[in-house]
């Protein structure tokens, strides 16, 4: 994916930041990983064209469960950073023949 090289105003800035207190996100200096992945992805949308707030706000619902469901996934490993590879699903006896 190719990124414009637009700069992030502070109004835009601003805007990101109230899309991430409107989802629970809060501004501090020790922010976990889940808020800097929210604040990235909302920058790269903002650089993507969605300037909106109330899209950036649903982009960012899609993204957080998205997410969500990725780690709550069966066989997922919430604390490692490679995704778990799909196996197919056996056949039945019914579907072999």
């Amino acid at each position: 994916m190719c990124y414009s090289q637009q700069y992030l105003t502070s109004d835009d800035m601003a805007k990101i930041e109230r899309v991430l207190t409107q989802a629970g996100f809060h501004k501090s200096e020790t922010a976990s990983g889940m808020d800097k992945d929210a604040a990235s992805f909302l920058a790269r949308e903002f650089q993507d064209g969605v300037t909106n707030e109330a899209d950036l706000t649903m982009s960012l619902e899609r993204y957080l469960t998205r997410r969500a469901m990725w780690r709550a996934a069966p066989g997922s490993d919430a604390g490692s950073s490679h995704k778990a590879e799909a196996k197919p699903a056996s056949k039945t006896p019914a579907q072999q023949a």
